[in-house]
């Protein structure tokens, strides 16, 4: 009787650990020159972005990454090798192309936080919402749009990608200048409710990440 009060239990239990299991928060985990992301549905096609600080020694700068994997094996994981040890002081972004849902790492011993200013959005001709500015020297910036694609692009305040030109603290990017992590979308004509946003501030390591609402994008000017 006892036995069978314990199988009765045990069987009753899995559809709560599978559950359970299912509900798992993706995370990013990064171990010497290899880059794991986990905890997706089957067979995801994850985009993976980075944005590194590097040095060779004589000089310092910053550098971004990006990739679209595909889960071939479907255990809800995608694993990036780099033929070099991951740097130290590096964010990795990574998101769902079809779900929407990411994660954000680092490597251990270094970390990043959000920014004390949020990234505004601006219309640059009176209609559709297609800059974002960041208030940063220098900004990365990933879209996602689910189930659509994923784009890239960096700008500097007053400087290159900048799309006022305007050295006052705001890094204007506009979807005009974003490239798609595929290699063949072309650039979205403007941001959308339900979009992902993901910012990194180059000077301050800084990640900002945003699920665009129609409340957010009817704010802007």
């Amino acid at each position: 009787m006892n036995i069978r009060v314990v199988v009765a239990f045990a069987l009753a239990f899995l559809p709560f650990v599978a559950a359970a299991q299912q509900h798992e928060q993706p995370q990013v985990t990064i171990e010497a020159n290899r880059v794991t992301a986990s905890h997706f549905h089957p067979g995801a096609r994850v985009v993976l972005y980075a944005v590194s600080l590097v040095s060779d020694g004589y000089s310092s700068g910053s550098r971004a990454f990006n990739a679209l994997l595909t889960d071939d094996d479907h255990d809800g994981a995608i694993t990036y090798s780099s033929a070099k040890p991951v740097a130290l002081r590096s964010i990795w972004v990574a998101v769902d192309l079809d779900t929407g849902e990411y994660a954000v790492g680092t490597p251990s011993g270094y970390g990043t936080t959000q920014p004390g200013r949020h990234a505004a959005f601006r219309k640059s001709n009176g209609g559709t919402v297609d800059v974002v500015a960041a208030p940063s020297l220098l900004a990365y910036v990933l879209y996602v749009r689910p189930g659509q694609g994923a784009w890239t692009t960096m700008a500097i305040d007053g400087g290159v990608g900048d799309f006022d030109q305007a050295s006052d603290g705001i890094a204007s990017l506009s979807l005009g200048r974003f490239k798609s992590v595929d290699g063949t979308s072309p650039a979205p004509a403007s941001l959308l409710p339900g979009g992902a946003l993901f910012i990194i501030d180059e000077a301050h390591m800084t990640t900002e990440a945003v699920t665009l609402t129609a409340d957010m994008l009817n704010g802007a000017n």
